[in-house]
């Protein structure tokens, strides 16, 4: 089985959100401009195994049967969109250190840097054009 990287799209769609964190630099030391945000998206979607995924018929079923009792509110609504995707897509491992979809029992949730640090990061890297 050959395996993909990418996002959903309203993961990707909401690139330009990054640069609205200007406010925190706990989340990035120097936030990218919107053109840089939009570029990393533009240059991830053209490797060859990278594809964005969106909604299929039947969607607000799979949303239903993945979002089951979980209290959805504030950053739970499209953490609950994005997993119905992934669900739809037979997509079950998700690589994120967003603990909250862990709530969503459709998905196994792997942080891939939980070994690199137990701790916050203390100097976020600034996401570079790939």
């Amino acid at each position: 089985m050959r395996e993909h990287a990418g996002g959903a799209l309203p993961d990707l769609a909401n690139a330009d959100v990054v640069p609205a964190h200007r406010d925190a630099p706990e989340i990035f030391a120097t936030p990218l401009s919107p053109d840089e945000a939009l570029g990393n998206v533009t240059a991830l979607l053209s490797l060859p195994h990278a594809r964005a995924i969106s909604e299929l018929e039947g969607f607000l079923d799979a949303y239903a049967h993945v979002v089951g009792d979980v209290a959805l509110r504030g950053n739970l609504v499209p953490d609950g969109h994005v997993a119905a995707i992934l669900f739809q897509h037979g997509v079950r491992t998700l690589y994120t250190n967003d603990r909250d979809f862990r709530k969503f029992e459709s998905l196994d949730v792997k942080n891939p840097f939980a070994r690199l640090t137990s701790t916050r990061v203390r100097n976020p890297v600034r996401l570079q054009r790939l």
